[in-house]
């Protein structure tokens, strides 16, 4: 019950530390855009302000809204040419990645043709149709087992210990951009807070690993499947 433990502690400072406002503005993306852009939505902001002072103001309510509208116009003009950008660079991936991006509410696994050539829909289909692929091009497991070569006792491992550097590094190299596992935890979070949990982390491996161990948890895995490449013979 260690490790559920420690990640009831981790959850608890993360309800009571972490706000949860996000930033309208992404840092570094106001940046890429163009400079008519810029110059608009700060007029825009500036307006914003001076009607929140003296609402009752109609030339600031009319300069306002014509900026409001000054400002939708050249977003649609910049999305229309960064769109033909896209189609014209003949990329499939820059495609998508944009495609995605434009539709807000989508599932995470779109529908699949099974092996009948049935199309799949729901949640458990889809789950059981992959893990039936997945199987079907794994090796079989044949029911042998190897032959053990005879270890002396001098070289037979009988510790695990983990120690607080080495745990630190090993946290310092997770991949900040990536999700969430099961627990629901960011590898960010444990980025900035490897100083402070590379001893309990250390500590507690050492102990799972003494006990030969292993928690539920870390048995679980949540496994996407991403679309690489289409059969262009079949769909044509």
């Amino acid at each position: 019950m260690a490790w559920p433990a420690f990640i009831d502690l981790l959850w608890e400072t993360v309800d009571e530390f972490v706000p949860y406002s996000v930033t309208r503005v992404q840092p570094g993306k106001q940046k890429s855009q163009p400079r008519e852009l810029r110059k608009l939505v700060s007029k825009k902001r500036s307006l914003w302000k001076k009607l929140k002072k003296n609402p009752s103001s109609l030339q600031i309510q009319w300069e306002y809204r014509d900026y409001v509208h000054k400002y939708r116009d050249a977003c649609f003009r910049f999305n229309k040419v960064a769109e033909m950008q896209i189609i014209e660079s003949e990329n499939l991936g820059a495609f998508y990645k944009h495609v995605n991006r434009r539709i807000k509410h989508r599932s995470v696994i779109p529908p699949i043709i099974d092996s009948t050539g049935v199309i799949v829909t729901t949640d458990e289909n889809k789950a059981n149709t992959l893990n039936e692929y997945f199987a079907s091009v794994g090796v079989a497991d044949n029911g042998s087992i190897p032959t053990l070569m005879q270890c002396e006792h001098r070289h037979l491992l009988e510790t695990v210990v983990f120690d607080e550097y080495n745990v630190s590094r090993a946290v310092l190299k997770l991949k900040a951009n990536l999700s969430a596992g099961p627990d629901g935890l960011p590898p960010l979070l444990f980025k900035r807070l490897r100083f402070c949990i590379a001893k309990p982390l250390a500590i507690l491996f050492t102990q799972l690993f003494s006990f030969g161990f292993i928690p539920q948890q870390w048995k679980n895995a949540i496994i996407v499947p991403v679309f690489k490449k289409r059969n262009y013979k079949q769909c044509c």
